[in-house]
């Protein structure tokens, strides 16, 4: 019972570092989106100062929307993945302190048995 409570606590401890992980991983790809909004704007006002065509503005801008979207895309995956696996680790938390106290009861019962 001990080995499989320290099993269960490795588990919920690698589960922990995977759950930091995409939380990391979503804070970068909300900072290049922001990157990527700055970057829009950038090319907004070049457009306007170079005068460019209305079909070029409009193939450069689809092009521009469809990569924020592919990023939103991934920062949505990201953080999906983020609240599995956060519970994910609440339920084996929950399992973990069941566990615990199970085996807290049978051994107040093995002390029962003995003292009698």
């Amino acid at each position: 019972v001990r080995r499989n409570l320290a099993l269960k606590e490795t588990e919920i401890g690698e589960l922990r570092k995977k759950l930091a992980s995409k939380e990391k991983d979503s804070r970068e790809i909300v900072k290049t989106l922001a990157l990527k909004d700055s970057k829009l704007a950038d090319v907004e006002r070049k457009c306007v100062k170079l005068s460019l065509s209305y079909e070029q503005e409009q193939q450069w801008r689809h092009r521009v929307e469809t990569e924020k979207g592919e990023q939103k895309t991934r920062a949505d995956s990201a953080e999906k993945k983020v609240r599995e696996l956060d519970s994910q680790v609440r339920k084996l938390e929950r399992t973990l302190q069941q566990e615990k106290q199970s085996e807290i009861d049978r051994q107040k019962k093995r002390v029962l048995l003995y003292s009698q």
